[in-house]
């Protein structure tokens, strides 16, 4: 997520960039044609006079750079998740099949050996296709989020007073309707 964030936020630096080229450049050509007047462009450089341009063929490599490596990171990180939930996986079958075998043989008197192997199957089926897949759409959207949150601080900390806000709101929200169900 720090990478995504990152790119996120190379997005702005390097539109801003661009910007900035292209005022320096439109600058160059007015004061030529003299369409603004001296005092004015004056105080337009002073705003930006300490603010150094990086060349655009290093901003390309340095976006292609950030898009590669989130690229191979998302790669990484699906792989070494999923070999993560099928050890899980491995786990809770063989606590299941322990818990099967280890049943009383009354239990396999009054249910049919049909009905235990479907049972049994579809309740492994939904926990290795849903659960894994789930697990990582809620880790994303939550990391996504909490990337959101930072990129927003960083950019205009301000946003902050409302985002707290709505936290304090929906702390209070939950804890109602949880106090609500529970009666």
């Amino acid at each position: 997520q720090a990478i995504a964030s990152m790119s996120d936020y190379f997005v702005g630096f390097w539109t801003h960039q661009e910007e900035m080229r292209n005022y320096y450049s439109s600058n160059s050509s007015s004061s030529d044609n003299n369409v603004t007047s001296s005092d004015d462009l004056s105080k337009e450089n002073d705003l930006y006079e300490e603010e150094t341009l990086l060349g655009s063929n290093l901003l390309v490599y340095i976006g292609g750079v950030l898009i590669i490596a989130l690229f191979v990171i998302a790669i990484i990180r699906s792989i070494f998740f999923y070999t993560i939930t099928i050890g899980a996986s491995k786990s809770l079958h063989k606590m299941a099949f322990t818990g099967i075998v280890s049943t009383s043989m009354r239990f396999f008197d009054l249910n049919p050996s049909g009905r235990i192997l479907n049972r049994f199957s579809k309740d492994l089926g939904a926990v290795d296709e849903w659960l894994a897949k789930c697990l990582l759409d809620a880790c994303q959207v939550i990391l996504m989020g909490i990337g959101s949150i930072v990129i927003t601080a960083v950019i205009n900390p301000l946003f902050l007073i409302p985002i707290l806000i709505l936290f304090g709101v929906f702390y209070v929200l939950r804890k109602y309707f949880k106090k609500k169900k529970k009666t």
